[in-house]
């Protein structure tokens, strides 16, 4: 393993792809778990999930990883480090952290780097979750880059005089050779662009699994806008983790099944008139021509327990 990747959410595994050279690309390991797991991806290894949360299930998880010790002491890691896999594997391994999503680092400014005695207990937490533990987002002594995509992030950091570096995700692409551009194609299962083309996209989340809502519920959130704007001209853009189904529901629906985050398709060129979710930071990457309809995830208040009070990002 010359170079790692830890991570979970689609977003963070684009930026690795488009930010890694060729090089890095030929001798990376992925440690994935279930949301990347169905990503084209060579050399992929599917973490499983902790389950039950117990200490007796942490210790043997912790245990389980530590037969990749030695290869991790010999690469360089790139890794979302709040996921439950990664300070097991990381441990006090030095890292580079990447962001989860844009201004990943400036919503979790609060955190601080939890202080260590070396007690018998504290000794025994560290074996039993990895070092990072609770010390997520680069704050932790092990950390040694921070790898960000936007300006607030960056007077943060300039601020904290913390290592980081900014990259920007639209250049990055634009300079991939087409083997990149093909590689990550097919990483994410994309369709010809020419399938994507539609006016109205609806953002989904996964409101089945997170906030409990019934498929009659879901219904009637998107029923309106569907009767607005007719089932032909609307494309469901589905969140990784999103059961229901849209074709059953509104037939006619055409839903775009990838992995790609939705910055992906941004910076390829896909641009939408309308854009409709409950409360997704989808959003945030559109064009700024694009009318977003934000429902608010405070339309029902088991989605407020899901998601908290999330603002809209044009607001």
């Amino acid at each position: 393993m010359r170079y790692v990747f830890i991570g979970d959410a689609t977003y963070a595994l684009m930026l690795y792809l488009l930010y890694a050279t060729d090089e890095m690309l030929q001798n990376t390991t992925f440690f994935v778990g279930n949301n990347c797991g169905a990503c084209n991806l060579e050399k992929k290894i599917i973490m499983s999930p902790i389950c039950p949360f117990t200490n007796k299930e942490l210790i043997k998880y912790r245990i389980k990883c530590l037969k990749y010790r030695k290869q991790l002491k010999e690469a360089e890691i790139f890794a979302q480090d709040h996921v439950f896999f990664a300070p097991a594997l990381i441990d006090n391994l030095p890292y580079n952290v990447i962001e989860d999503c844009p201004n990943f680092f400036s919503i979790r400014e609060e955190r601080k780097e939890i202080t260590f005695k070396p007690t018998f207990s504290a000794l025994w937490y560290n074996f039993k979750v990895g070092r990072i533990y609770q010390r997520y987002a680069g704050h932790n002594p092990w950390c040694r880059k921070r790898i960000i995509s936007s300006t607030k992030d960056e007077e943060l950091f300039i601020e904290k005089s913390l290592p980081y570096e900014r990259i920007s995700l639209v250049e990055l692409w634009h300079n991939a050779p087409d083997s990149k551009r093909n590689l990550i194609s097919k990483a994410f299962s994309l369709p010809p662009l020419n399938s994507i083309k539609k006016d109205i996209v609806i953002f989904s989340q996964p409101l089945q699994e997170d906030a409990h809502l019934q498929d009659e519920e879901i219904r009637n959130i998107f029923l309106p806008f569907v009767e607005k704007f007719g089932s032909d001209n609307i494309l469901v853009k589905l969140h990784p983790r999103d059961r229901y189904d849209y074709k059953k529901a509104f037939p006619g629906i055409s839903t775009l099944v990838t992995k790609a985050p939705q910055q992906l398709l941004d910076i390829m060129g896909i641009r939408f008139k309308t854009a409709i979710t409950v409360c997704s930071s989808a959003v945030s990457s559109l064009n700024e021509d694009c009318d977003i309809i934000w429902l608010g995830a405070e339309i029902d208040e088991r989605i407020v327990k899901a998601y908290g009070n999330i603002k809209n990002p044009r607001q």
